[in-house]
């Protein structure tokens, strides 16, 4: 007789986590979290940099750039997908922490643009 046909081999079943699957909105707001920490950050240290003379002025670029990169996510995140309740109206208010937080990141950036530009 022929031997037996060996059946392919099982796909590896994945380890369980007890990892919970983030959902876009919440991934979203997470990510524009962390842009906004880089952004605080840098703007703390563009001043720094001012008293020191050592402001450069394509930092401000950079530092818009990332502005622009908050503001597009901010638009992308969509909490008509998260369930009502707590999870929906903590990620409206993180969202709307950090409109504000842009709100008020434009005027200060030209500020220290213009701070930068009379101290050269």
């Amino acid at each position: 007789g022929e031997p037996a046909a060996v059946p392919p081999p099982a796909a590896p079943t994945p380890a369980p986590t007890d990892e919970v699957v983030e959902s876009e909105p919440l991934a979203l707001l997470r990510r524009a979290e962390a842009i906004k920490e880089e952004l605080a950050t840098g703007m703390a240290t563009f001043e720094e940099a001012l008293t020191s003379g050592e402001a450069e002025l394509k930092d401000i670029s950079t530092m818009n750039g990332l502005v622009g990169k908050l503001q597009g996510l901010l638009d992308s995140v969509s909490l008509g997908d998260l369930e009502e309740g707590a999870e929906r109206d903590d990620a409206r208010a993180r969202r709307k922490g950090l409109n504000s937080f842009v709100e008020e990141a434009m005027p200060a950036l030209s500020s220290l643009r213009s701070k930068a530009a009379a101290a050269k």
